[in-house]
């Protein structure tokens, strides 16, 4: 499920105004979201890239909600990573996008799966 499920190869700050007021800052945008999770049912929740993860924490997080925050480093590559719950759900940030994993190899993205899980 993506949060924001546009394209966003190009850069995202070119329309992160028009994100924020149309689509993420909306309470009823939150609580459909929230309500597709419970729908779905996930055993946790992942949420790829720095940026993202900061705007995911921003918007749905509370204050109180304690996050933990730790390096991962393989052979090949190398990311934060940040765990916290959401709904009654795990939780993890990774400081990578996935879907350009910079630096990482397919047995480093193997490592940070098992590292994840």
């Amino acid at each position: 499920m993506d949060l924001f499920p546009f394209a966003t190869m190009t850069d995202y700050t070119k329309i992160k105004r028009i994100a924020d007021r149309d689509i993420l800052e909306k309470k009823e945008n939150k609580e459909i979201f929230q309500e597709i999770l419970e729908y779905l049912n996930p055993e946790m929740i992942l949420v790829f890239g720095n940026s993202n993860f900061k705007y995911f924490s921003e918007r749905f997080l509370n204050s109180q909600d304690k996050i933990s925050g730790f390096p991962f480093k393989a052979e090949k590559g190398s990311c934060t990573v940040w765990k916290t719950n959401y709904l009654n759900r795990k939780l993890i940030g990774l400081s990578v996008n996935l879907g350009n994993p910079r630096g990482f190899d397919k047995a480093g993205l193997r490592d940070l799966g098992k590292k994840l899980i």
